[in-house]
């Protein structure tokens, strides 16, 4: 593949992927996330794991979404804060959602309004950007 190429692949796939979260269809988009990815032997991070991690959870499958959310995890600790704004709002709305179902909503929304402030400091107002 000539340079670039998995790239785009990757940016089309994540993005055609969420129109078929926004859908219903979550097996559908899973799938496409994993089959653009197995066609490049380069890994375009963050956003197949992003796409994984929000999809497996959505589908309810805490324990696939484990390794999509551990290497995100590592990808934004190895960057400076502000960087890949987009990757901590969809941290945050898994976190969330996270402590909600373990019944700790205080939490759940204190994490969703340091989300709000992502948001806000980074000029994030677009719906489709915005999980």
């Amino acid at each position: 593949m000539r340079a670039g190429a998995p790239v785009l692949m990757s940016a089309l796939a994540v993005a055609y992927a969420d129109v078929l979260r926004r859908l219903g269809r979550l097996e559908e988009a899973l799938a496409l996330v994993a089959q653009t990815s197995a066609l490049s032997d380069r890994r375009v991070l963050p956003w197949p794991d992003l796409a994984a991690a929000v999809l497996h959870s959505e589908l309810g499958d805490d324990e696939a979404a484990r390794g999509p959310i551990e290497a995100l995890r590592a990808f934004q600790a190895s960057l400076p804060t502000e960087q890949y704004a987009l990757v901590s709002l969809w941290m945050h709305l898994l976190d969330a959602r996270a402590a909600l179902a373990a019944g700790r909503p205080a939490e759940a929304s204190d994490t969703m309004l340091r989300a709000a402030d992502i948001a806000t400091t980074g000029g994030r107002r677009e719906p489709s950007l915005v999980p």
